[in-house]
């Protein structure tokens, strides 16, 4: 269902600048007489679908239909089809030009954020495992003091050394203990 939902849109936005383009060139031209601004404003019409719409389908498309609406609405003898003239073909080419060269552009353009938001995403993981490693190895350090100083001078520590070096092992194990569950529940939600 969410591969439909982009073509939709696509489709949409495409009709809609169409559209758009054919009103205000009709309008353009019935107000000011203007008819060699109708080509430009369907070339600019074929610019922004290719840069919004994914892929080349859409600028392809919208380059056809330009080059009809043009044709048939716009160039004399109006409302007929007359598509092997000169100009109409150097329009269609120029269309076509311009949507796949935006459409390839485009397409570069969010390859090239996508490798950018990779790259912060790994930058980002790099200076989280360094800060979770170095969390991690404070208390890991205070354990295993602690358990050497025990081991290595059992008999010459008074027992409240004993005591208070136990009580502080269990305090950073408790810590590091809270501290793997958080890292865990983090991983879990991402």
């Amino acid at each position: 269902m969410s591969g439909k939902k982009p073509i939709l849109s696509d489709g949409i936005f495409t009709l809609c600048v169409l559209l758009c383009n054919l009103i205000l060139s009709m309008l353009l031209n019935s107000r000011f007489q203007t008819e060699a601004t109708t080509p430009m404003l369907f070339v600019l019409g074929v610019f922004l679908i290719s840069w919004r719409t994914q892929g080349h389908l859409w600028g392809f498309l919208a380059s056809l239909a330009g080059v009809f609406a043009v044709n048939w609405v716009f160039t004399y003898p109006y409302w007929q089809l007359k598509l092997f003239s000169p100009e109409c073909i150097t329009s269609a080419v120029v269309m076509l030009i311009v949507s796949f060269v935006t459409g390839a552009l485009t397409t570069d353009l969010k390859h090239q954020e996508k490798l950018k938001a990779e790259a912060e995403g790994e930058r980002m993981r790099g200076n989280l495992l360094r800060a979770v490693s170095h969390d991690l190895r404070t208390p890991l350090t205070s354990i295993y003091g602690a358990c050497c100083a025990m081991l290595e001078n059992y008999d010459e520590l008074p027992k409240e050394t004993h005591l208070k070096l136990l009580s502080d092992i269990r305090s950073d194990a408790h810590w590091l203990n809270r501290m793997v569950e958080n890292l865990l529940s983090v991983t879990r939600v991402d």
